[in-house]
C-alpha cells in the first residue's frame, strides 16, 4: 500500500550508489555496505533486512543529520565494531509505504547519487527487484 501524503516528511535522504558489499566480521543477520553519497562522498553503512544489494545498485540512504518520519536525527553509530554513518531505508522507515517488507529499495540506476529523495514523487524512483 502507498501513500503519496508521505511526501515531504523527510529531510535529508539521497540516493546512494553501492560500491561494495560484504558481510559484518561480528554478526550473521546484518551486513555492510560501502555507499556513493554523490560527491565523492563515499561511506560505510551497516544494514539488515533480506535483500542482498549489489555493486551499482541505487538506495535510499540517511546520512547523519538526516530526518525520517518518527525518529530522531540519523547519527553515525557502532554496530558490534563496525561503524555505519547512517543508514538504508526501507520504504516503510521513510514514510513512503505502512505495513511493508524490511527490505531496501532499488532506486532507478540512471539518478545521480546524491540526489535528495525528500518531497519525490517517490514511486517513479523504484524498480523491480529480481
Amino acid at each position: 500500500m502507498t501513500d503519496t501524503a508521505c511526501v515531504g516528511q523527510t529531510s535529508g535522504v539521497v540516493a546512494a550508489r553501492v560500491l561494495e558489499v560484504r558481510p559484518h566480521p561480528n554478526a550473521h543477520s546484518i551486513r555492510l555496505a560501502v555507499i556513493d553519497l554523490g560527491n565523492g562522498i563515499k561511506r560505510q553503512v551497516v544494514y539488515g533486512g533480506f535483500r542482498l544489494l549489489r555493486p551499482l545498485d541505487m538506495v535510499p540512504a540517511a546520512p547523519p543529520g538526516t530526518r525520517l518520519p518518527g525518529r530522531k536525527k540519523m547519527r553515525r553509530r557502532n554496530y558490534r565494531g563496525e561503524s555505519s554513518f547512517g543508514m538504508l531505508c526501507s520504504t516503510d522507515e521513510l514514510g513512503w509505504t505502512h505495513g511493508g517488507d524490511d527490505a531496501v529499495p532499488l532506486l532507478d540506476p540512471e539518478l545521480v547519487p546524491g540526489t535528495s529523495l525528500d518531497s519525490v514523487e517517490w514511486e517513479r524512483l523504484l524498480i523491480d527487484a529480481d
